[in-house]
């Protein structure tokens, strides 16, 4: 029987040396959530909803809550009401706080999900959207009211035959925050829109 070559890690003073590579890994994730503060915006915006494509971005996480270094990041939710399959080559939308309807200035955030996105027929899908913002969420209220401009390309993408389209929703529409106030948070995660 051939001997079988055994390779051993050499010891650090403190221990295995394969046991220093989740150090670094472990204190960027501390330092990403010393960073990053959930409690202080959670909402979730009707981005698009129609008969056949329903678009719902939910803001989960703030990194820097004021300052140029300011992101919002989050999931979008998008149900395909179709019989046919639905290819979204443009998924961007503007967030921008208004005061009688005007925009204020108190924070205007763009996100975007990673296109093309390819939903079939009668399907949920979930993908992960961030996007920069300038102003501050410490300025935001319970109550306040957003400035939502979506832009959205898609096609119909039938079993057979060729796609139809492109179709392109860019209707800007206001959103007031409704709902009952969460402990320890600006919002809670209910959104009408007009």
């Amino acid at each position: 029987m051939p001997s079988k070559s055994i390779r051993t890690i050499a010891n650090a003073p403190w221990g295995r040396k394969r046991y220093l590579l989740p150090l670094p890994i472990l204190s960027v994730l501390l330092l990403g959530t010393a960073l990053a503060s959930p409690g202080i915006l959670r909402m979730t915006v009707n981005v698009f909803d129609d008969p056949n494509l329903t678009i719902l971005a939910s803001v989960q996480n703030v990194v820097h809550p004021s300052g140029p270094d300011g992101k919002l990041v989050g999931l979008m939710t998008v149900t395909n009401h179709a019989s046919t399959a639905t290819r979204i080559t443009v998924g961007t939308t503007t967030i921008a706080s208004v005061t009688n309807g005007n925009p204020d200035g108190r924070i205007t955030a763009t996100i975007s999900f990673k296109v093309p996105l390819v939903v079939p027929a009668g399907a949920t899908v979930k993908v992960p959207f961030s996007g920069t913002f300038t102003g501050s969420v410490m300025d935001l209220h319970f109550g306040d009211s957003f400035r939502v401009s979506p832009t959205v390309t898609w096609f119909s993408v039938p079993a057979s035959g060729a796609a139809q389209g492109p179709f392109t929703y860019a209707q800007p529409k206001t959103c007031t925050i409704s709902g009952t106030p969460l402990p320890s948070s600006v919002w809670t995660t209910t959104t009408a829109c007009a």
